[in-house]
């Protein structure tokens, strides 16, 4: 099931994808928005915070109300899921994530 990218995730690209960004940049990013619209809310959240933005899996838990375990699982889950998602679609930026 294919879920729309948030519309925050939306906007950041609408803000990082500036005029001065070459297609390609805005390709990828939007290309990652895809991909991170393939999970849950919640592993969107955990892998925002601990890949993108190099929090760990203890402050993200803090902030979300979870134990630590918790989030590990759920980044775990979601991370299995992408990389399923990846080997059996092969997909890549420019071509979406269908």
């Amino acid at each position: 099931m294919r879920r729309e990218p948030e519309p925050e995730a939306v906007e950041r690209l609408e803000t990082i994808a500036g005029p001065a960004d070459t297609a390609a940049q805005a390709e990828e990013l939007l290309f990652l928005a895809e991909l991170l619209s393939l999970l849950t809310a919640e592993q969107q959240k955990i892998i925002k915070a601990t890949i993108l933005q190099a929090a760990t899996e203890t402050e993200v838990a803090r902030r979300m109300g979870l134990s630590q375990p918790a989030v590990h699982r759920l980044k775990k889950r979601g991370l299995k899921r992408l990389r399923q998602y990846l080997l059996r679609n092969n997909p890549t930026p420019g071509r979406g994530c269908r």
